[in-house]
């Protein structure tokens, strides 16, 4: 495959594997990012910690595209959005993503897609990621950042504990001012009346 060439934009976590050492028999890959880039990717999901994560899979050549699919697992700790307290979650998803030279593969979907936006019709499906892959960049292909994607897809971004609930008033609804005296916050919100 040809190289695209383009900035490697820097990353929390990168594993990068070479296109050109990739054909249709599948390499295995395991892979794990260390303490340093865990933290990082803490900081980047804006989650309390990245106890542990770890990814598993297999690359192939598909029809001059590459073909990356496996399997990651993550501990997480993030805090509830009702006590603060925290809460750690296990992640088990499966990760998938397709990559080409822009130069060597034209997807027919794709063309067509560009065509019918051209000429301005109006909604236009979405391609499926195989007819519309990512760019190789430089020659490889980061399956730490695409770990990264997935996994930033499967955390909650609203975390409750179990049973912990907003404090709701006779009729259902929630009780803003029960609320606002449990937050430590409450204090602070009149203050500019009060200056």
């Amino acid at each position: 495959m040809s190289k695209n060439k383009a900035e490697h934009v820097p990353v929390e976590w990168s594993h990068l594997v070479n296109a050109d050492h990739v054909d249709s028999k599948p390499m295995a890959l395991e892979i794990a990012p260390d303490e340093d880039e865990r933290r990082a990717l803490a900081v980047r999901f804006a989650i309390d910690g990245l106890n542990s994560l770890s990814a598993s899979g297999e690359l192939s050549q598909r029809n001059m595209a590459v073909h990356v699919r496996g399997r990651f697992k993550a501990t997480i700790t993030q805090s509830c959005v009702v006590t603060l307290d925290p809460i750690v979650t296990e992640i088990d998803e499966e990760f998938e993503g397709w990559f080409s030279d822009a130069d060597q593969v034209a997807s027919i979907a794709k063309a067509r897609r560009e065509k019918a936006l051209k000429n301005g019709h109006g909604e236009l499906p979405i391609l499926e990621e195989n007819e519309d892959p990512e760019p190789i960049i430089d020659g490889k292909i980061d399956v730490g950042e695409l770990v990264s994607q997935h996994l930033s897809l499967a955390i909650n971004p609203y975390p409750q504990s179990e049973g912990a609930d907003y404090p709701h008033k006779d009729d259902g609804t929630v009780d803003e001012e029960a609320d606002l005296r449990k937050n430590p916050f409450a204090a602070l919100k009149d203050w500019k009346d009060k200056l």
